[in-house]
């Protein structure tokens, strides 16, 4: 795959074998830190995220873009409201990575927690909350903590009290409300 060309290299993003994706966008993202990444590699990828109806090959796409240096804030927050929630989840994911969300993300992060009606979309925000400033966390979790679907969730009520924990101590009160 190494001396294959970009664009054949992002056509690999749709095949129906995940091994040749995901050796694909490691070569790509090996070019791009090189600073050999073909001009039109990040258009192509950027179509074929908004052309496919394939959730795989979004998701693909989002992937390399990302280990590429092809996304910033700007494109990643529209995707906060996309169609698919696992496009949503991994846009939190890829917006909290460095661990300094901008105040405008958290913001739609604490919208999505109080409205989303997806589980899995919910999961990622409580599993950002660790990668969020513990001044930014508390209206985040006060939404979280609203959708009584997620008590019975293997994980999301775990995740919540991870964030919460080192809270405790310096609000007590705010969360014995809470």
């Amino acid at each position: 795959l190494d001396t294959l060309p970009d664009g054949i290299l992002v056509g690999f993003q749709t095949s129906e074998s995940s091994w040749h994706a995901r050796r694909a966008r490691v070569v790509l993202q090996k070019r791009a830190h090189k600073s050999e990444l073909s001009q039109e590699t990040h258009k192509q990828l950027w179509e074929l995220f908004n052309q496919s109806d394939n959730g795989d090959h979004k998701l693909r796409a989002l992937w390399c873009l990302h280990v590429t240096q092809g996304l910033n804030e700007l494109k990643l927050l529209p995707m906060l409201k996309h169609q698919d929630p696992y496009v949503r989840a991994w846009a939190i994911q890829i917006l909290t990575e460095d661990h300094s969300p901008s105040m405008t993300a958290i913001v739609a992060f604490t919208r999505m927690a109080a409205s989303d009606s997806s589980p899995v979309v919910r999961l990622y925000l409580a599993a950002a909350l660790q990668r969020i400033p513990e001044d930014s966390r508390w209206a985040l979790i006060q939404a979280l903590v609203q959708h009584g679907d997620d008590n019975d969730d293997h994980n999301i009520p775990k995740m919540i009290w991870f964030a919460t924990e080192p809270l405790v101590a310096k609000d007590p009160e705010r969360a014995l409300t809470l």
